[in-house]
């Protein structure tokens, strides 16, 4: 349940400060989201979180570190792009929704600072 409450939070406030879409909704393991953002690279999101002591991941659990486009991504329908724009956030029963928010923060300066370079 505690799992289930993070994750309804986390979307319901990403939708409301970016765009994205799951990449699977409907057979994945709950707290395990893969989500293609719009316009912002996964690569280089990563790394903004990592700085600032927040952990996703680019691409797929299998093909991660790798800089080629993730098969597994590939193979459920997504183009490079998508796949390269692509981000793995999991979700345990030890998160909060401080931390939920603080992602949100980090992810909506990530968005702001990345699209003045666009």
């Amino acid at each position: 349940d505690q799992i289930a409450k993070l994750e309804e939070a986390l979307l319901a406030k990403m939708s409301e400060k970016v765009k994205f879409e799951l990449n699977c909704d409907v057979y994945r393991k709950p707290g395990i989201l893969s989500v293609c953002f719009e316009n912002l690279p996964a690569d280089h999101l990563v790394s903004f979180c990592r700085a600032h002591d927040i952990s996703i991941s680019a691409g797929s659990a299998c093909h991660t570190g790798s800089p080629e486009p993730s098969y597994v991504l590939k193979s459920m329908g997504l183009s490079d792009d998508e796949a390269r724009r692509t981000v793995r956030i999991s979700l345990g029963w030890e998160n909060t929704l401080c931390e939920i928010d603080k992602f949100i923060g980090v992810l909506c300066k990530f968005n702001g600072l990345y699209s003045k370079h666009l």
